[in-house]
């Protein structure tokens, strides 16, 4: 078997950025009526070809903790959530919050200020502090003030499901819209003043 890289160099249509590919040849020989044919095949790979996802949660750092495991199994039930990769999330989302508002401490003078009052705003339109919230508060916030903020939270606590896991079922199917926009992730986070404008489409039964 015999391995050959070749180099083509391809010009795009707008003729202003050039593409590497690198071009494998794998090369192998059969017999064919007494002859030996080879017959390349041929695998390319560009720059910029989409690769595997990045996970957007980090575990645990230690994973038998009999606290934080009684603790998660009480966040699945309580919020509805499918598995502990969710609820990950929620806390790696809490996380790097936390992360920015303790960076703002090193920070003095105007670059604090401009910092601080560009995290609150972005908080505030999520729903997680008040309008005049400091970077104090930012740090008291727990896992909590995330999962509240998830749509099949809201949709039950505003009475459009009977239950929490009832509010997953009703998002997955294609029931619940936010304006005129389907949302099938039930952990959608719902921005401030997004609350008005969730309405639920049931179809009704046939008699």
């Amino acid at each position: 078997m015999i391995l050959v890289i070749s180099w083509i160099y391809l010009q795009t249509l707008n003729k202003k950025k050039k593409l590497t590919r690198i071009t494998l040849v794998d090369s192998f020989t059969r017999k064919c009526k007494g002859r030996l044919i080879r017959k390349p095949r041929y695998i390319l790979a560009s720059m910029g070809d989409p690769k595997r996802p990045r996970k957007q949660y980090e575990t645990p750092g230690h994973p038998w903790k009999s606290d934080r495991l009684s603790m998660e199994l009480q966040l699945l039930g309580e919020y509805g959530l499918r598995n502990k990769r969710e609820l990950w999330r929620a806390e790696t989302i809490l996380r790097k919050i936390r992360a920015q508002a303790r960076s703002l401490f090193v920070l003095t003078g105007e670059k604090r200020v401009q910092e601080e009052n560009r995290l609150i705003q972005r908080l505030y339109k999520m729903g997680l502090v008040d309008e005049n919230a400091t970077a104090d508060d930012v740090l008291k916030l727990n896992v909590r003030d995330i999962l509240e903020r998830r749509l099949q939270t809201i949709v039950f606590k505003l009475g459009y499901a009977k239950s929490i896991h009832h509010a997953r079922q009703l998002i997955t199917h294609g029931h619940v819209y936010i304006k005129d926009n389907k949302v099938k992730s039930p952990s959608y986070h719902v921005m401030r003043g997004e609350e008005s404008l969730i309405r639920v489409a049931i179809p009704l039964e046939a008699k």
